[in-house]
């Protein structure tokens, strides 16, 4: 894998193009090193790590799906492992081929040597907000209730025991060329739960509080 450049940068992972092929995306998140039951329950660790070990781990079974709904990205691979220096060179070498330097202190402090992560090529959706959804955006896709491949969304991740939350916000979804849409950024966690499986418990509270 060749990371090109950078797309998206946030709390829960980078975004990369590939540079072997520029229609398809890498994202890359960090992972827990233990389980998340040893993290403080109110954290800002336990609560990234739950996200994105959640989206992982959907994103991952689409990896090796062969029935992918259209709602989501198409996703090509999926890789796990612990970072290495190899794989800094080549995110440092990232940051000097596309001026992306500014972010760059930011994400080696985070995916230091030995730190656990996933990364997934997808398909790259090519009307988001940057681009004022190529003007493919209206409102009604603002209503669930009403809009189709959001209910085409809900049905396939709950069967697939997911529920999901923040997918409304405008940087979270965007269009393909046909106009449909894709949500490609979904926080995911584990439904139903109960109190007799705690791992699940916790990647639930992790990421939708303890409250919920």
């Amino acid at each position: 894998m060749r990371f090109g450049r950078l797309i998206g940068a946030g709390q829960a992972g980078y975004v990369f193009q590939n540079m072997d092929n520029p229609k398809h995306y890498y994202k890359l998140v960090a992972l827990p090193k233990r389980n998340l039951s040893e993290y403080p329950v109110r954290s800002l660790n336990r609560k990234l790590y739950a996200v994105n070990l959640m989206q992982a781990e959907l994103f991952e079974r689409l990896a090796l799906s062969g029935n992918q709904p259209a709602s989501l990205p198409k996703v090509y691979s999926f890789v796990q492992g612990t970072i290495d220096p190899s794989l800094r060179r080549q995110l440092i070498t990232s940051s000097e081929d596309f001026d992306w330097d500014d972010e760059i202190d930011d994400l080696l402090r985070e995916f230091r040597t030995g730190q656990p992560y996933a990364i997934w090529e997808m398909e790259a959706i090519p009307c988001t907000d940057a681009n004022d959804y190529c003007e493919k955006y209206d409102g009604s896709k603002l209503s669930p209730l009403e809009n189709s491949d959001y209910q085409d969304l809900l049905r396939y991740l709950l069967s697939q025991g997911f529920v999901v939350r923040d997918i409304r916000n405008p940087e979270n979804f965007g269009f393909r060329s046909d106009g449909s849409q894709v949500f490609f950024d979904p926080v995911v966690a584990p439904w139903p739960v109960d109190n007799s499986n705690q791992q699940l418990l916790d990647a639930f509270t992790g990421t939708f509080g303890n409250d919920l």
